[in-house]
C-alpha cells in the first residue's frame, strides 16, 4: 500500500481561514492512499494530523476542502468566507444566512468565497456554504461575530467643589467585547488641551480633581473594550464652586492716620476662591491720575500701608483683588487726618463712579454739604438784616416823638 506524506509550513498569527492546499497526481486508479499533514516550526516538527484515505476515481463528489469556524470581524469592516470545493463534475456552490438565501449586499467571488463589504450587527450569525454535483453534496457552517467599539455612556455631575468635580455615568453595551475601561476627558472653558484620566472597568464613578476655583468645564466619559475606544458620550458642561472676589465695606478695610492709610486685605471676601493677586493704586484728588503702588501684591497678604502722605488730604483709592473666577476693584474716597487727629469729614462709605480729572467738588457728597453751608449762611445774613433793620426803625421813631412822651410800641 502507498503512502504518501506532505509537511506544510505557516507563520504565526496568520489569519484563522488562510488555507494551504496541494494537489497529489500520477496516482494509480482504483488505489486507496492515505494522507497525513505536520507542521513544523524552529523547535521542531509537530504531530500528525488524523489520516485520511481516498482512491482516485474519474468521478468526485462534490466536497469542502474550506474548515468551519467562527470569526470575529470589526464592525464597519469587510470580510471574506472561503469556500473552496473539491468534485468532478464541478460542483454547484451556493450560500445561505441564518437559513435565508438572499444576503443583502453580499458578493459570491470567482472562487466561490463570499464577501461582504460592511459589517453591521445585521451580519452577525450563521453562514453556510451549500456544495453539491451528481455524485454528492457537502456545507460548511461558518459563525460571524460582528465586535465594535462600546457605544456611547450616558455622563452625569453628581456635585462640584471648589476645586473638583464628581462623576457618574451609566455602563453602555460591551460592543460584543467585555469593557476593560473608561477614559474621562475635560478641559478648561476657553482652553482647548483636553485631560485625560484612565478609570478602571470596574467603575462607574470618578472624582476629577485638582480643579481651578469657580470655572466652567466641559467633560465626557468614553468606554474602552479589545477592539478599542468608543465613542465618547455628550459633553457635559458644569462649574466649580466659588465666585470672583466682592467688594467689601469701607470702614472694614481702611484705617487712616494723618501720613497714612492702612488696608486691611484680610477683610475682603474672596467669593469662595482664594484670592490670588493684589493691585493697589492711588491719587490725590487734585490730580488726575492713579499711581500705582503694588501690581503684583501676593495674594496672602493681610495688609498694606500707603506711606508718606500728606495731612488733611483727600485720596482717592482703587484697590483690585483677583482669583481663578475673576476680579473685583472698588474705589474708595479717603481723607488722612491733621496731626492732631482731626479729620475733613466724618468716616463714610464712597465709592467713587470712575472719571479720569472730576473736579472733588463735582462729587456730591462733596457738594452737597458745601451748598447747605451757602444756604444756612444767607439765612443767617437775612435775618440779621430784618433784626438791625427793625431796631434802626425803632430808634428814629423814638427820636422823633416829644419830650416826655413816650412812644407806643409798634
Amino acid at each position: 500500500q502507498a503512502t504518501r506524506s506532505m509537511v506544510v509550513a505557516a507563520d504565526v498569527g496568520a489569519s484563522p481561514w488562510v488555507e494551504v492546499s496541494r494537489e497529489v497526481g500520477q496516482l494509480d486508479a482504483h488505489v486507496r492512499y492515505e494522507y497525513w499533514v505536520t507542521s513544523s516550526t524552529r523547535v521542531g516538527e509537530g504531530a500528525a494530523s488524523t489520516i485520511i484515505s481516498q482512491t482516485p476515481s474519474s468521478t468526485v463528489a462534490a466536497r469542502i476542502r474550506s474548515f468551519a469556524q467562527t470569526v470575529e470581524v470589526e464592525g464597519g469592516s469587510s470580510f471574506t468566507l472561503p469556500c473552496a470545493v473539491v468534485g468532478s463534475p464541478t460542483p454547484t456552490v451556493t450560500w445561505s444566512h441564518l437559513g435565508r438565501d438572499n444576503i443583502p449586499h453580499a458578493q459570491i467571488l470567482a472562487d466561490q468565497s463570499l464577501h461582504v463589504p460592511v459589517a453591521g450587527t445585521d451580519v452577525a450569525g450563521n453562514y453556510t456554504c451549500h456544495v453539491h454535483n451528481p455524485s454528492g453534496r457537502d456545507e460548511i457552517n461558518w459563525v460571524v461575530e460582528v465586535v465594535q467599539t462600546p457605544p456611547a455612556p450616558t455622563l452625569r455631575v453628581q456635585y462640584a467643589t471648589e476645586t473638583s468635580i464628581h462623576l457618574s455615568w451609566n455602563p453602555p453595551g460591551n460592543g460584543g467585547k467585555p469593557i476593560t475601561g473608561y477614559v474621562i476627558r475635560y478641559c478648561l472653558e476657553g482652553d482647548n488641551t483636553w485631560v485625560e484620566e484612565p478609570v478602571e472597568p470596574g467603575e462607574v464613578s470618578h472624582s476629577v480633581q485638582y480643579l481651578q476655583c469657580g470655572s466652567t468645564y466641559h467633560l465626557q466619559v468614553a468606554a474602552v473594550n479589545l477592539v478599542g475606544r468608543g465613542e465618547g458620550s455628550p459633553v457635559v458642561n458644569t462649574r466649580t464652586r466659588g465666585a470672583a472676589p466682592r467688594q467689601p465695606r469701607h470702614q472694614d478695610l481702611i484705617s487712616v492716620n494723618s501720613s497714612s492709610v492702612t488696608l486691611h486685605l484680610y477683610t475682603w471676601p474672596s467669593g469662595g476662591c482664594p484670592i490670588t493677586q493684589w493691585a493697589v493704586e492711588y491719587r490725590p484728588h487734585s490730580e488726575a491720575g492713579f499711581t500705582p503702588l503694588a501690581s503684583h501684591l501676593a495674594g496672602d497678604t493681610d495688609s498694606f500701608t500707603l506711606p508718606e502722605l500728606a495731612p488733611l488730604t483727600w485720596y482717592q483709592l482703587r484697590i483690585t483683588a483677583n482669583n481663578a473666577a475673576g476680579s473685583a476693584t472698588a474705589t474708595y474716597d479717603v481723607a488722612t487726618a491733621s496731626l492732631t487727629g482731626a479729620t475733613l469729614a466724618p468716616e463714610s462709605v464712597i465709592k467713587v463712579v470712575e472719571s479720569q480729572g472730576a473736579s472733588l467738588y463735582l462729587d456730591p457728597h462733596v457738594l452737597a454739604p458745601v451748598v447747605s453751608g451757602i444756604a444756612c449762611t444767607l439765612a443767617l445774613l437775612l435775618c440779621v438784616g430784618l433784626l438791625v433793620s427793625r431796631g434802626r426803625t425803632h430808634f428814629m421813631k423814638g427820636e422823633a416823638a416829644p419830650s416826655g412822651e413816650i412812644p407806643r410800641s409798634t
